[in-house]
């Protein structure tokens, strides 16, 4: 009887059919070439190029798409096809679950400006963690997924020359998900907690909080989320490029204060947020000091930015936090439309 109510529990969590329905994968490759090396009757070597996006299992935060490549040893000859049926189609192959996805958890991501190495040690490939949602694709079913939208778009974006005076660093939370449970005091705009943005971190209560500048209650508008720093909230950007000796950049943002549904929660004058420019091993190159003003019923986004100075140590991640981390059990802030850019000297 005990077996036979097993069976049933299990059918009813997973489905009677192979695969999973739900659960985050680890990495998600749009493919571009597959190379491999024949060694006898087998593989010895396997190299994926494309357009990669990855979570540190066991963690749900996805990091920002990368262009470049990996590569494993032997053990490829059942799965070497797969890949190569997925090169040129520009649909995202799932690779992994929520248990993992062996070597592919952490096998580094070289660059796509970096040279393969022919005497480099590599992984045994891992086999066993393609197709676990249904087909190579997962039939599409994490197409509207943040992450893999920002996938498809980075891997469109590398087909295009960069424009002239760009960002070097941009983010706008557009990939921000997570469940909308209430609407903002006063303002009625859509409020949601615990979220994820992509290439972002968090710590503290209920972190990732974000207000939807689009929508009302009962609206379905395109969504405009703006992030909101709880008092003891912490987001980390990942490593981008903005650290060259010399160089002055300058960040751009736009702040307002806020406030979730509870009216003790709002911003009060003196509240402020603090943006750290980070160095490689955590040490703090910049620090910016804003003071978004007191909630007054409405959001008030307003413009601001300073500046750096770059100083060759290697690339750079933005923190945002309070400025004063204390029990305040307020909002010190809301952010957006956050980026960096070289300033450029005059001739």
């Amino acid at each position: 009887m005990k077996k036979n109510l097993l069976a049933l529990f299990i059918l009813a969590a997973f489905g009677a059919t192979p695969g999973f329905a739900g659960g985050l994968a680890v990495m998600y490759v749009v493919v571009d070439r597959v190379e491999t090396t024949q060694d006898g009757s087998s593989i010895s070597k396997i190299r994926i190029w494309g357009s990669f996006i990855r979570r540190p299992w066991p963690s749900e935060d996805f990091g920002k798409p990368i262009d470049g490549y990996i590569q494993f040893g032997l053990g490829s000859d059942t799965e070497a096809a797969k890949w190569k049926k997925a090169v040129g189609t520009g649909k995202a192959v799932v690779v992994g679950c929520c248990g993992g996805a062996g070597a592919f958890d952490t096998v580094v991501i070289h660059p796509a400006d970096k040279k393969p190495k022919n005497d480099e040690k590599n992984d045994r490939y891992p086999t066993g963690h393609l197709e676990v949602f249904g087909d190579l694709f997962a039939d599409g079913s994490r197409d509207d997924t943040p992450e893999v939208k920002a996938l498809y778009a980075f891997a469109a974006a590398k087909k295009k020359p960069r424009p002239s005076g760009s960002s070097d660093f941009a983010e706008d939370f557009e990939s921000y998900s997570s469940f909308e449970n209430g609407v903002q005091w006063q303002s009625g705009w859509k409020v949601a907690h615990s979220g994820r943005v992509v290439g972002w971190t968090r710590a503290g209560l209920h972190t990732i909080h974000a207000v939807d500048r689009a929508n009302h209650a009962g609206q379905s508008n395109p969504s405009n989320w703006a992030v909101m720093i709880f008092y003891d909230n912490v987001i980390t950007s990942d490593a981008f490029a903005a650290n060259a000796s010399g160089q002055v950049y300058r960040v751009d943002f736009e702040a307002s204060p806020a406030v979730y549904a509870d009216p003790g929660q709002a911003t009060q004058a003196g509240d402020e947020l603090l943006i750290d420019v980070l160095r490689g091993d955590d040490r703090v190159l910049a620090s910016h000091k804003l003071a978004p003003g007191a909630w007054t019923g409405a959001l008030q986004f307003a413009a601001g930015s300073f500046q750096y100075t770059g100083d060759g140590s290697g690339t750079v991640r933005l923190r945002i936090n309070p400025a004063s981390p204390k029990a305040s059990g307020r909002f010190h802030g809301a952010i957006d439309n956050i980026s960096v850019k070289k300033v450029e000297t005059k001739k």
